[in-house]
């Protein structure tokens, strides 16, 4: 446990940071009319590779994941990656709650890939979601744009449009979320020694504090997942 905080040890400035973090462009969920569903989900698997660069892996720290520095910083060229989330599934928290039909709720699973620039850190996402509902599996198509340029400061951002595809959902539209990377908790708070989010309110907007890692939120008991909080909205 101490040597994956120390790989988190890139967020000693995290307060100082989280003020940008507080710009109006991630108030996500604050959209009328009310979200269709809203999700959780965690990243178990991501394999990227960075041209030019190297491969890092889902133990690297998040940092030097997102932004492709396993080797000296290029300032250019992309970085492609292929990711696994889940929710609610082999003993992870979270799921889908939608509408109370039942139609979207339940465990998630998203495969999804992304191919960002490394100049602005920004790029096309498309992936497919299956949530295993009480009436049975429904699946979904995504698509949308990542920005990783915030990342630095605990977060990144997805917005894009998704559509029911299979099972009994009828439903689609516009989704938003918020990537939370998990980062070492400053020293001098009550938390310090653990892993950190960015706390976030009701209406998915970073409230300038933070929370700590439950101890579901660790692959494996020690390393410290990328959190997924996504809002869906039909129509």
């Amino acid at each position: 446990m101490r040597n994956d905080m120390m790989r988190l040890s890139w967020k000693a400035g995290l307060v100082a940071g989280v003020l940008l973090a507080l710009s109006p462009a991630l108030a996500v969920a604050q959209q009328a009319p009310a979200p269709y569903a809203m999700a959780t989900l965690y990243e178990v698997r991501e394999d990227i590779n960075c041209n030019p660069g190297g491969t890092p892996d889902l133990q690297a720290d998040p940092f030097v994941r997102a932004f492709c520095l396993e080797e000296t910083l290029h300032g250019f060229g992309t970085r492609l990656a292929d990711a696994t989330l889940e929710g609610g599934l082999h003993g992870l928290p979270g799921g889908v709650s939608g509408p109370p039909s039942g139609e979207f709720t339940g465990p998630i699973t998203v495969q999804a890939d992304s191919i960002l620039s490394q100049v602005d850190w920004n790029g096309p996402a498309h992936g497919k979601l299956e949530v295993q509902t009480a009436n049975g599996t429904v699946i979904a198509n995504m698509q949308g744009t990542l920005d990783l340029s915030m990342a630095k400061f605990g977060l990144a951002t997805i917005g894009g449009k998704w559509r029911g595809m299979k099972g009994t959902l009828q439903a689609g539209g516009e989704f938003k979320g918020l990537f939370l990377l998990p980062f070492a908790c400053p020293a001098g708070t009550p938390l310090y020694g653990q892993a950190c989010y960015l706390e976030l309110n009701a209406n998915g907007q970073p409230t300038g504090g933070i929370t700590a890692l439950a101890p579901a939120e660790y692959l494996g008991g020690t390393v410290p997942l990328v959190k997924l909080v996504v809002w869906f909205y039909n129509k």
